[in-house]
């Protein structure tokens, strides 16, 4: 799984949830909200990836829904750290104990001073 914050050019900061980039990342499987990313709204991104949707199929006590407070503290590493233009946790593993980010990217923008 992977989870991360990106600029764009319209909508500005956009939060996603995607496949790892190691499976083809956005095929068809990605997710997307906008901030701000309260627990209402990380937990709709995540009811809408696929991988909740799976887990659901597959057992009851679906462990994807442990990736909200993940969503939501990448976001708020963005939100509130000026210079920080991205986040991106990748691979992102989900058990039913927590969220472990095996790799993290930060992307930093240029101060405009």
């Amino acid at each position: 799984m992977r989870l991360g914050v990106a600029g764009d050019a319209l909508f500005g900061p956009v939060v996603f949830l995607a496949r790892s980039a190691a499976g083809n990342a956005c095929e068809s499987g990605c997710v997307v909200a906008l901030p701000p990313l309260k627990l209402m709204l990380a937990q709709d991104l995540v009811a809408r990836s696929p991988f909740c949707r799976r887990a659901r199929r597959e057992r009851a006590d679906a462990p994807a829904e442990g990736a909200q407070p993940g969503a939501g503290s990448s976001v708020t590493i963005a939100d509130r750290i000026d210079h920080v233009a991205s986040v991106e946790l990748d691979p992102l593993h989900v058990e039913a104990a927590g969220v472990v980010a095996f790799d993290a990217r930060i992307g930093l923008a240029r101060s405009s001073a």
